[in-house]
């Protein structure tokens, strides 16, 4: 089910209630695009074999997916053909749905990112593409309480990725590649210029799984602590 207004007439077809998605028993798969939930819940919680849900262009706020079978959920601030929209994501909160093993985050805003990723511990595969808070660009990411991960790849295409990531999560052995890309030939310094630094509980293990994805392989750096 895909929840789409038709371009040049979003306000007209924005779906302001939402109640009766409950009645969706067997619903998979949600797509919802350029809808605005702000203010209001949007409560997933009936909607039991709901498998992978997609968000773009929309803002969220206090979205329930507790009692759901949730594998993969994918919030954008990129829609078709990779223009850029508002897309923003308030009061998340994962720690009710320990079925979710995929979470993708491309250019979209966050009033908390590091305490949805702190919630968020069933995780195995996250991709993140220029975090965003309400001040701009994210400088910190934080995943040491996401001890299933396996792949991580983090993106600066339109915007800057984070300039640390934190992974000293006590189970750096678990993880199997970790892709760094940036567009080298970005016009936009912070996204051109970007080099994270990554703290980990083991740097000569992780420098070894560090690979480019499809663009560019920033310069990076791979320490205990990237404050020294």
């Amino acid at each position: 089910l895909f929840l789409i207004p038709s371009a040049g007439d979003m306000d007209r077809y924005e779906i302001k209630d939402f109640t009766g998605i409950e009645g969706f028993a067997s619903l998979e798969e949600l797509g919802i695009f350029h809808q605005n939930f702000t203010g209001d819940a949007l409560d997933l919680s009936q909607n039991i074999n709901l498998k992978t849900l997609s968000i773009s262009c929309s803002f969220v706020e206090n979205l329930d997916l507790s009692q759901t079978t949730i594998e993969s959920l994918n919030i954008g601030g990129v829609s078709i053909g990779f223009a850029l929209c508002d897309s923003k994501m308030i009061n998340l909160d994962l720690s009710g749905v320990p079925t979710l093993k995929t979470l993708s985050i491309w250019d979209a805003v966050f009033d908390d990112l590091n305490a949805t990723l702190n919630s968020a511990n069933s995780i195995e595969a996250l991709t993140i593409s220029g975090p965003l808070s309400d001040s701009g660009p994210i400088d910190y990411v934080d995943l040491s309480a996401n001890s299933n991960l396996k792949s991580i790849s983090f993106w600066a295409i339109f915007n800057r990725g984070p300039n640390i990531i934190n992974l000293r999560n006590g189970a750096n052995q678990e993880l199997l590649t970790l892709f760094l890309d940036r567009d080298n030939t970005s016009q936009n310094p912070d996204v051109s210029n970007w080099e994270p630094c990554i703290e980990a509980d083991d740097p000569a293990y992780i420098e070894s799984i560090i690979r480019r994805a499809w663009l560019g392989l920033p310069e990076y750096t791979v320490t205990t602590d990237c404050s020294n």
